[in-house]
């Protein structure tokens, strides 16, 4: 997923160099809306926010399971150990799942990102719906 968040981020930036095929294709695609120049660049700037976050989680959590990994192989495995061990190795797992839960959380988030393009949220309110009377009065 590390790989993945990086190429990701590339993405990003190769698109942010490419706005003019961008915008003739959302214009292409949409029906009723018509996006601006800034809003694409908003856009694909929390985009890029949630991919960094993603990588950097994903990046954090594979050091703190290696870290539990060297730290549950250096107990000593001939007598039991002290219970502050048990609970400091466990903290590190359970900050290691933490971490790569929200790796995890902001590629989904990423996913609910793109589909907000297409949304009827996303519509300014000063333009109607399709089959809406503008005028209501």
């Amino acid at each position: 997923m590390t790989s993945t968040a990086v190429l990701l981020v590339l993405a990003v930036f190769t698109v942010f160099g490419q706005m003019a095929p961008l915008m003739a294709a959302l214009e292409s695609v949409s029906l009723d809306r018509v996006y601006s120049v800034s809003e694409v660049q908003l856009h694909l700037a929390v985009m890029l926010a949630m991919f960094a976050l993603a990588f950097f989680s994903f990046t954090l959590s594979l050091r703190q399971f290696n870290h539990f990994c060297i730290m549950l192989g250096a107990l000593d495995h001939k007598s039991t150990p002290a219970p502050e061990e048990i609970d400091s190795i466990a903290r590190v797992n359970a900050l290691g799942a933490q971490n790569f839960n929200s790796g995890i959380r902001a590629c989904y988030f990423s996913v609910a990102s793109v589909a907000l393009v297409r949304s009827r949220m996303a519509r300014p309110l000063d333009q109607p719906t399709h089959g809406a009377d503008p005028d209501p009065t």
